[in-house]
């Protein structure tokens, strides 16, 4: 294996562009060419909810270049939307709570 590393290309459509690079830095190979190694890359720059298709730019020691993808991944995290309805809830069931207990 020559592989140096890897770069990682974002795009909103299986069929690309793949023209967001979301890794700074070449993400470097594992050292050991026989059992390779565990990789994860979490992309902080992705909406919750929205599918993005991600191209695993290969990158060999003499500067060939292999593509391997695309992958569909839906977005998740945090959602505001999320945070306000379960509030709103929790408010609701507690002046029902409240209210109920001022009626016995």
């Amino acid at each position: 294996m020559n592989t140096a590393g890897f770069n990682l290309y974002r795009g909103t459509s299986p069929d690309g562009p793949f023209d967001v690079k979301v890794n700074d830095q070449l993400i470097p190979a594992s050292p050991d060419p026989l059992t390779g190694g565990d990789y994860s890359f979490t992309d902080q720059t992705t909406r919750s909810g929205v599918i993005y298709y991600y191209q695993l730019q290969e990158v060999e020691t003499n500067g060939a270049v292999n593509i391997h993808g695309p992958i569909a991944v839906r977005a998740g995290g945090f959602d505001w939307r999320h945070a306000l309805v379960i509030g709103a809830l929790a408010i609701a069931a507690a002046a029902i709570w409240v209210w109920g207990g001022k009626r016995t």
